[in-house]
């Protein structure tokens, strides 16, 4: 009699699952489905076809599908191949609306008509993480703290370009015992709608809360984010020494432009003792028949556009513009990808690096470029993104680049590389612990 076995059946996100199936005839074709309900009621699946060993049974681990939503032996493939069902919606990208956990089902289907299903619950916060919300010295923000009286080493985690703040990535952070302060700065509650004049010292303010946090390691702090948070995360290093270490996911090590808000024509994106920080301007046309691609509904990709603006740009304003990463207190991991179409992550990132080569930086530093991944490096073992989809601050549909095989590898790669990186560089004992 067939059975399908998924464990565990209750587990972190980003931890993988074992699927097998056993008890089949030697070469018999069967379909596995997987789905989920999130928190608003919206429905994904997937599904692959699979032959049954000489043995009768299925390891996902290292079957190839013979058709499906993935097309190799992947044992998480069922998971980030999930797509909605609804079609209308299908350019949404999967985000759980909050720290719940949710539900996968499982299902075998043999031809008979058989159905087996199994259920595991998937959790973004460990048993004994706490959760805070900050509301002081104008801070917007969630603090995760992990189980135990710590002091524990401690991470400000951005946004990027969409704004707001990401918990289910600092509950998750902080199951992995680092306390994570998930951070807004624009586009949240009463904060600019914009990324506009975005005041550096208001992330000093969140520096200080961290150091004074009793259960807090105020001598082990990290920064992390992605896109322009990425790009942030560089320049809150360059400047804050208090940062021992900086995890920059699709970043730029150049300055842009602000971005969304009611200013009109350029403006900085950010300001330090009350001076706007240069930035590199957009060409003339920075997209390239965009009224066209918005006719026809077409993904816009911008990442011509900042390369030809990176080309156009008088050196001397490339320099003004340029993140002195050199100034940072600590190492320095770059994620990227090469089929990045948001802004080109892999090119920008190569010039924190040569920069740093050059100024013969002291610290630890590493560039992960993944080939054939896009701009969406994002929580790993959770439904990819799609390829394109509408930004949440000026509504234009961009593209995000990438291929699903490469992408899904990417994603959970950058996520265990960045632990495997906070880990030796906030968690080592010869850091200051309090005493």
């Amino acid at each position: 009699m067939a059975e399908l076995m998924v464990n565990p059946h209750h587990s972190l996100v980003d931890e993988p699952l074992e699927i097998r199936v056993h008890g089949l005839e030697p070469g018999e074709i069967v379909v596995l489905q997987a789905s989920l309900v999130d928190l608003k009621g919206m429905q994904w699946a997937s599904w692959a076809k699979f032959r049954a060993g000489s043995d009768g049974s299925l390891d996902l681990a290292t079957a190839v599908p013979l058709e499906g939503s993935y097309d190799w032996p992947d044992p998480m493939g069922l998971v980030w191949s999930m797509e909605l069902t609804d079609q209308e919606h299908k350019m949404v990208s999967f985000i759980p609306f909050g720290i719940e956990p949710h539900t996968i089902r499982f299902c075998l289907k043999t031809l008979d008509g058989t159905e087996i299903t199994q259920e595991v619950q998937r959790i973004w916060m460990k048993t004994g993480v706490q959760r805070q919300v900050v509301r002081e010295n104008g801070l917007f923000g969630t603090l995760f703290l992990p189980a135990g009286a710590g002091p524990h080493p401690a991470l400000i985690l951005v946004s990027g370009s969409g704004g707001g703040l990401s918990e289910t990535r600092a509950a998750l952070f902080a199951s992995r015992g680092f306390a994570t302060l998930a951070l807004a700065y624009f586009n949240y509650e009463s904060l600019p709608k914009g990324l506009v004049n975005i005041p550096l010292e208001y992330f000093k303010t969140a520096i200080q809360f961290l150091q004074d946090h009793p259960h807090i390691n105020a001598q082990a702090i990290g920064v992390t984010g992605g896109s322009r948070g990425g790009e942030l995360s560089l320049l809150l290093g360059a400047t804050f020494p208090q940062i021992h270490a900086v995890a920059a996911y699709v970043p730029s090590g150049l300055i842009w432009s602000g971005f969304g808000g009611e200013a009109e024509g350029p403006c900085a994106a950010w300001t330090w003792h009350g001076e706007p920080l240069p930035w590199i301007p957009e060409v003339v046309n920075f997209v390239e028949g965009i009224e066209e691609m918005i006719e026809k509904g077409s993904p816009i990709p911008l990442t011509p556009g900042f390369l030809r603006s990176v080309k156009a740009a008088d050196p001397q304003v490339l320099e003004a513009a340029t993140i002195p990463v050199e100034n940072t207190n600590g190492a320095i991991l770059l994620i990227s990808g090469e089929d990045d179409q948001m802004w080109p992550s892999t090119f920008l990132s190569q010039l924190v690096v040569e920069r740093l080569e050059r100024r013969q930086f002291p610290h630890s530093f590493r560039h992960i470029s993944y080939p054939n991944a896009g701009h969406a490096i994002l929580t790993p073992i959770t439904p990819l993104p799609p390829p394109h989809s509408i930004h949440p601050v000026d509504q234009n549909d961009y593209a995000y680049g990438g291929l699903p095989r490469e992408h899904a590898f990417a994603t959970s790669d950058a996520w265990q590389q960045t632990l495997f990186f906070f880990g030796e560089h906030l968690q080592q004992p010869q850091i200051g612990a309090k005493q």
